[in-house]
């Protein structure tokens, strides 16, 4: 049995995320400062290196899926800066059903996704009504608990 077959574990990718997440969270930084047009431009610019990125790997041999991009992280990074400076008006109540609704997806997705997804994809081979499912499925599993 292989532990590891993809580099995208925790191990691997978390601690970037983490590390990226708490330089973030400090009240120092200088990037939660920036004008929201200067964060606008600096993800479009992002997003056109990982396709440059993603054309180059795509098609070569590599061990992984090719789902591991250089570039991701400070992009992820970057579009998090961005949902943070955008107002959205919500009570707290509305912020506590987003939490648990956000706590059911992530723990649910994985067992629905490799049950009932796999399923739906070897009959459909369709990964839109696989997705589509899967979070159907943790929303109605959110709403009868």
């Amino acid at each position: 049995m292989l532990v590891f077959i993809s580099a995208r574990n925790g191990i691997g990718v978390g601690l970037i995320y983490i590390g990226l997440g708490v330089w973030i969270s400090k009240n120092n930084n200088s990037v939660m400062k920036w004008k929201m047009s200067s964060i606008v431009i600096v993800n479009i610019i992002l997003y056109i290196i990982l396709m440059f990125e993603m054309d180059f790997i795509y098609g070569k041999y590599v061990l992984d899926d090719s789902s591991c991009f250089m570039i991701l992280p400070f992009l992820s990074v970057m579009i998090f800066v961005f949902a943070l400076k955008i107002s959205v008006p919500y009570s707290k109540e509305d912020s506590i059903k987003i939490r648990k609704i956000s706590t059911y997806l992530y723990c649910l997705h994985p067992v629905f996704n490799d049950y009932v997804g796999t399923i739906l994809f070897k009959i459909y081979n369709n990964y839109i009504m696989r997705f589509v499912v899967v979070l159907g499925l943790c929303f109605m599993t959110w709403i009868v608990t």
